[in-house]
């Protein structure tokens, strides 16, 4: 099981063409992909949700929201600050969530390498 971030989900939706955007291809093939509930919120933020959202949402699991996971999401927020790097809210939630679940995170972006280097944050 790995979870996708919104950063693969959104080429993917556009159909766009890149390795982790085949990666999720083929984990929505397996229905072996996860999202964390801040990923779904944002699927579902779109004005335009239609049957690929769907259909993405059938396949996937969602990750628990675990007693304390707010505050260990803020913990985890600002042990990436204290570093000195950027800590976006929804991505230390997501983050948060995959490193509860001990599941991998595929994502397009470099937003969540500080997770992963001060949170045990693993990427896929």
């Amino acid at each position: 099981m790995i979870a996708a971030d919104s950063s693969v989900i959104i080429p993917w939706l556009k159909g766009e063409s890149y390795p982790e955007v085949e990666h999720l291809n083929r984990l929505i093939d397996a229905r072996d992909v996860c999202l964390a509930m801040a990923t779904v919120t944002e699927i579902l933020s779109s004005a335009n949700v239609g049957e690929p959202e769907e259909a993405l949402l059938e396949a996937a699991t969602t990750l628990p929201v675990l007693p304390g996971y707010w505050q260990r999401a803020g913990a985890l927020r600002a042990s990436v600050r204290r570093h000195g790097r950027r800590a976006p809210f929804a991505d230390a939630l997501v983050a948060q969530a995959c490193i509860e679940a001990d599941v991998a995170l595929l994502a397009r972006d470099t937003d969540f390498k500080p997770f992963a280097q001060f949170g045990g944050l693993r990427l896929a």
